[in-house]
């Protein structure tokens, strides 16, 4: 059975977990077949809202939110997902989020740094360079973020501690990934700024 909502993403990584954990084939077999669901019908079904091009969920935020989830359960799944199923779905499914999550919130915005840095982790699972200096370095990128978007104060810019937190909540997953990933010197100044907020 196969539904979607932020409830069932987190048990595809649950599930995901399980498997690296116990090695039951059962969970990854799970996990994958949720994943290939969403490759495989992504592109099939409408848009939420235009301005917006989400197609999972309402908003391109719990699009990103949920993407972290899905980037997770990708990496703990590893080698129990052959090549080509894992090219499909980051062709299929992947990528174009990525491409909805860059096309929103050409800001400095707490909901900005969700989108960019799940297109950041995107990019660190497939290895894929240029994605990920987007991602950190494009013109709204989570550099810029961080430095415009956090105050000398070490306050979220948007003037909310709830922001604040948030704003840590979207980043921690980020700076994970990229430790495990070999990449946290990449972001050593954003993490010591993060620290702080």
């Amino acid at each position: 059975v196969v539904s979607c909502g932020d409830r069932h993403v987190s048990r595809i990584v649950r599930s995901a977990r399980l498997h690296r954990l116990t090695g039951d084939a059962r969970f990854a077999t799970w996990s994958a077949a949720q994943i290939d669901f969403y490759a495989d019908n992504l592109l099939k079904w409408e848009v939420q809202r235009p301005e917006q091009g989400a197609r999972l969920f309402w908003q391109s935020l719990t699009e990103a939110t949920n993407l972290v989830k899905f980037t997770e359960a990708v990496r703990l799944l590893g080698t129990a997902v052959e090549p080509a199923r894992r090219e499909g779905w980051r062709t299929r499914f992947f990528l174009p989020e990525v491409e909805v999550l860059n096309r929103n919130f050409q800001m400095i915005h707490n909901i900005a740094v969700w989108q960019r840095g799940a297109a950041a982790q995107v990019a660190l699972l497939f290895g894929d360079e240029a994605l990920w200096r987007e991602a950190i370095d494009g013109r709204f990128g989570l550099r810029r973020q961080i430095a415009e978007g956090i105050t000398s104060d070490y306050l979220w810019h948007e003037q909310s501690l709830g922001y604040n937190g948030y704003v840590v909540r979207a980043l921690v997953p980020l700076f994970v990934a990229a430790g495990l990933q070999g990449r946290a010197a990449d972001l050593g100044t954003e993490m010591a700024v993060a620290q702080n907020l």
